[in-house]
This record gives structure tokens, C-alpha cells and sequence, in this order.
């Protein structure tokens, strides 16, 4: 029985290793792009925070 176990849980790493051998890789150019959409949605908070501060200091006033 043990062996059993120890085969089925060997079996498990192997395909695991497989999928992730399969995985493709990220590109250079592809982490690139994530890092550009990151810095573009960080840039639109940001003025949107400025906006809406703008906005409620002018309904203050």
C-alpha cells in the first residue's frame, strides 16, 4: 500500500512538472506591454483622484 501511494503522489510531480514545462513563457515584449497597461492605469487613478479632490474643494468653496 505504501508504494501504492508513493507511485500515485511521484505520478502527480511528473505531470505537474509537465504542465508546467507546456506553460509558454512570458516574452520580453509581453512584460514589457504588462508593465506600459500598469503605469497607463496607475497615471488615470491618479488624475482621477486629482478631479475628484479638484471638484470637492471647488463644492467646499
Amino acid at each position: 500500500m505504501p508504494i501504492a501511494l508513493f507511485f500515485l503522489f511521484e505520478l502527480y510531480k511528473l505531470i505537474a512538472t509537465i504542465i508546467e514545462i507546456k506553460r509558454p513563457a512570458i516574452t520580453e515584449s509581453d512584460e514589457e506591454e504588462i508593465k506600459r497597461r500598469a503605469v497607463e492605469e496607475y497615471l488615470a487613478q491618479q488624475k482621477k483622484k486629482e478631479e475628484e479632490n479638484a471638484q470637492q474643494e471647488k463644492n467646499d468653496k
